[in-house]
């Protein structure tokens, strides 16, 4: 079934990557991100070449349940960053 989820953006991550805008072909992945100091539980996503998170599902994510479950069986989930609506978001399968 295909999600979306908004993506809480990483403001760090364009001064850390030097990237200025996440690029229109891009490979990301879904994964937990065991080095979120706030959140325990995050669900951090990346490009594939960068090592700095480009951002996270929000806490209070209706899919967030969902993928925390997938994860405990796969290390990542192969997604896409989107922009619909003026907002950021993340489209992945489950």
């Amino acid at each position: 079934m295909r999600r979306v989820s908004n993506l809480a953006f990483n403001q760090e991550f364009p001064g850390r990557s030097g990237l200025k805008a996440i690029p229109s072909k891009h490979v990301a992945r879904i994964a937990r991100d065991p080095e979120n100091r706030f959140d325990d539980q995050a669900v951090g996503i990346w490009i594939e070449g960068q090592e700095c998170v480009v951002g996270w599902l929000y806490r209070k994510d209706k899919n967030r349940e969902a993928v925390l479950q997938k994860l405990a069986s796969v290390e990542s989930i192969p997604c896409q960053i989107a922009v619909e609506k003026g907002k950021k978001v993340v489209v992945f399968w489950l």
